[in-house]
């Protein structure tokens, strides 16, 4: 099954996978992924990394091409503890190639990593998982300016030596290879080395047979969406709210959680509810104040309709915006439709010590 889509609004529930292998893309800066809120933290690539490992099934493997920058780089520092820690998963290895790897191919010099990562059966680490947390000197390098610096690689390097296809050094120094500056630490091509026989060299000495998932039961049956129902909505059902994929309902994760809010509990998918049922109410307004059809009867009556609605939900659960007890709504790709009808005011006022802040009200 293919999906053309951003990754960020992939539907691939967690701890499905068997295998996931991906070259991923690099950047500073992850999409907003509303179910992944947590993820969205770390550099794009790896995100995307994260995301992998957190859709793996238990057992399963994770095979990604990264920069060199998930390894070695102290900004990727709190993503390689997420890996060992909320992750749950082991690295269990990684072959650093040549910057010129994917020179014919992609017309880049940058030096890569294959990753391997192997979700856990349980909570504790197997005998497969190794240390990559931080980074130690594996040399030293001048700068063009003549400066002495080391040469700092991921600490799993530094006792595998024998898995970097390349020598590291700056990249002025090589004539290539950095991906920033001339200072850049890069892998310089060995010359004369045959890279493929090189990698399945290495492929080969890493552990085997660690894979163990258990087999998927029986495909889930899946309710068929309404004509008309958008894809990243939120739907209600006999009760239940399922998220529009596809064509298709997909129970949403937070059915039965319970939400507190001023010392009430609600269940989240009664709110939902509440919230659908505004939200079809302002579309069905949209479309009758745009329609040359409509009159201003039906439309003055929707509207009444729609305030309603709206002042029962803030009795109950307050305002829409501003409101960290609904984020879950979020999920719901029209959300913003509905923030929109309430204004924010911002007012700069003095705290106890005359410093300004900003003070947010919500207008209804």
């Amino acid at each position: 099954k293919v999906n053309i889509s951003g990754y960020e609004q992939s539907n691939i529930p967690n701890a499905t996978q068997d295998l996931v292998i991906t070259n991923v893309p690099f950047g500073k800066t992850a999409p907003y992924d509303a179910k992944n809120k947590d993820l969205s933290k770390f550099s794009l690539h790896n995100y995307f990394i994260a995301k992998g490992i957190r859709q793996l099934k238990p057992g399963g493997i994770g095979i990604f091409i990264s920069s060199s920058s998930t390894m070695d780089n102290a900004a990727s520092v709190k993503f390689r503890e997420w890996a060992i820690s909320e992750g749950n998963s082991d690295f269990v290895g990684a072959i650093r190639l040549p910057n010129n790897a994917f020179k014919e191919n992609a017309g880049t010099e940058v030096t890569t990593d294959i990753l391997v990562f192997r979700k856990r059966n349980g909570d504790l680490p197997s005998e497969y998982a190794q240390d990559f947390r931080i980074t130690k000197p594996i040399g030293q390098a001048k700068t063009r300016e003549g400066e002495v610096v080391p040469i700092e690689v991921n600490e799993y390097f530094v006792e595998h030596p024998e898995n970097i296809l390349g020598k590291m050094m700056l990249a002025h120094e090589a004539g290539s290879g950095g991906l920033y500056t001339g200072n850049s630490q890069t892998a310089a091509p060995i010359k004369d080395m045959d890279l493929i026989p090189a990698i399945s060299e290495r492929i080969a000495a890493m552990p085997s047979g660690i894979m163990n998932t258990t087999a998927s039961s029986a495909p889930i049956k899946r309710e068929k969406a309404e004509a008309g129902q958008k894809d990243g909505t939120l739907a209600v059902k006999e009760g239940k709210i399922y998220e529009v994929s596809e064509g298709e309902l997909i129970p949403v994760e937070w059915n039965a959680n319970v939400i507190s809010i001023g010392g009430k509990k609600y269940k989240a998918s009664k709110i939902a509810e509440d919230y659908i049922e505004i939200k079809n109410t302002v579309n069905e307004l949209l479309d009758l104040e745009q329609s040359e059809s409509s009159t201003d009867k039906e439309i003055e009556a929707t509207r009444k309709r729609l305030n309603t609605l709206y002042d029962a939900f803030v009795k109950s659960y307050r305002t829409i915006n501003k409101n960290r007890s609904l984020s879950f709504l979020e999920d719901d790709s029209e959300f913003n439709i509905v923030l929109g009808l309430e204004d924010i005011e911002v007012e700069m006022v003095p705290d106890k010590n005359g410093r300004l802040y900003r003070k947010y009200q919500v207008v209804k």
